[in-house]
This record gives structure tokens, C-alpha cells and sequence, in this order.
């Protein structure tokens, strides 16, 4: 059989303006507070997913053991466009959350979020990011 890594496209939920500990992320507001939303790399959002899908890593141990499932990612977008406080809001298997943690971090700059009165915001998010054997 193939390997496929599906990955849910277009799936950006609305995550809540303060990380699960409450540091480090009071001053990000969630993706719907915004005026103008992030875009990956200026683009529409299934190009994340797309980006995503091309960068991913499927763990070995996982494929073996034959573990699949979807990893919930909180991530912010800065002001500067750049991504961090990557973390696993939703476990599957270490291996997995380690490689989706791995991909989001290492993603190309976004065009930042903005309020109402135009003022560039940090802007959290929270991503599916879907493994699948088939």
C-alpha cells in the first residue's frame, strides 16, 4: 500500500486569546477578533495546508505501529509575520505531535493580522494537522 499524509485543508478554528498555561500569549487575540487575518506566505489559508502536506515527515515508529490520527496545534502569528509558541493542544502519539510541532515551526513568514483601526496584532491560531495511512 502508499503512504498518504492527508491533511485537513482549510480547517483554521478559532482558538481561544490565552494559551492553556496563560503565559507568554495574553497580548495574541484569537483568528476571529481580527479585521484582516494572517495569511500563509500572503496567500489563501489551504495554502498552509498545502505547505504543510509537502514538508511533513510521517514518523517511522507511527507508520510501523501503524498509528495515524489528527494533531491539534496552537500556534501564534506575529507581528512580524514569523510563527511560535508552537505547541500540541491535541495528542495522538509523541511521534506525531513531534512532527507536527517540527512543520508548523518551521513555517515561511505570514502577512500578520490587523485590528479594525489597522494596528498589527499576534494572532493565535489552532490547526488540525491530520496523519493518515492508507
Amino acid at each position: 500500500t502508499r503512504l498518504l499524509i492527508v491533511l485537513l485543508l482549510t480547517l483554521f478554528s478559532p482558538a481561544c486569546a490565552l494559551s492553556a498555561s496563560g503565559q507568554g500569549n495574553s497580548d495574541a487575540v484569537s483568528f476571529n477578533q481580527v479585521a484582516v487575518r494572517p495569511k500563509f506566505d500572503g496567500k489563501e489559508a489551504n495554502e498552509f495546508a498545502k505547505w504543510i502536506a509537502k514538508n511533513v515527515i510521517y514518523p517511522p515508529i507511527a507508520m510501523e505501529n501503524g498509528v495515524q490520527g489528527r494533531v491539534m496545534i496552537q500556534f501564534i502569528v506575529n507581528t512580524d509575520g514569523s510563527v511560535s509558541d508552537v505547541k500540541v493542544v491535541k495528542s495522538i502519539d509523541r511521534s506525531l505531535d513531534q512532527e507536527a510541532i517540527r512543520v508548523v515551526s518551521k513555517s515561511p513568514k505570514w502577512t500578520p493580522g490587523k485590528m479594525e483601526d489597522g494596528s498589527v496584532v499576534r494572532v493565535m491560531y489552532t490547526y488540525p494537522v491530520v496523519f493518515s495511512l492508507k
